[in-house]
């Protein structure tokens, strides 16, 4: 892996998996990779995390819920000193591309 200083790290690969939460390389053009807080340190990145993925345990349909859930994780986490970016809900009941593969269909 070339980082963007221009050093080259080889890394191994250890398994792989399906992530749900993940969008398709076809799609995005980007991989999702999952490495140990060393590592990513070693890659010249932090051992904060920058993604945090919630999901509810009733009403997973109902975006009002959904999302006041979503936005109340990230005011708790705020509340802690922690930097919250943005807040993104996928449409729920529905995959991530449920728009697109709908104009498809």
């Amino acid at each position: 892996m070339e980082l963007s200083d221009g050093k080259v790290r080889e890394l191994r690969l250890a398994g792989y998996l399906h992530s749900v939460t993940g969008y398709p390389y076809n799609l995005t053009r980007k991989v999702d990779t999952f490495v140990t807080p060393d590592t990513m340190v070693w890659l010249g990145g932090t051992r904060n995390f920058n993604t945090l993925a919630v999901s509810v345990s009733e009403k997973q349909t109902d975006a009002e819920h959904v999302t006041k859930v979503a936005q109340d994780v990230a005011d708790r986490l705020e509340r802690s000193g922690a930097t919250v970016d943005f807040v993104y809900v996928n449409q729920p009941g529905h995959h991530f591309a449920y728009t697109i593969a709908q104009a498809m269909f």
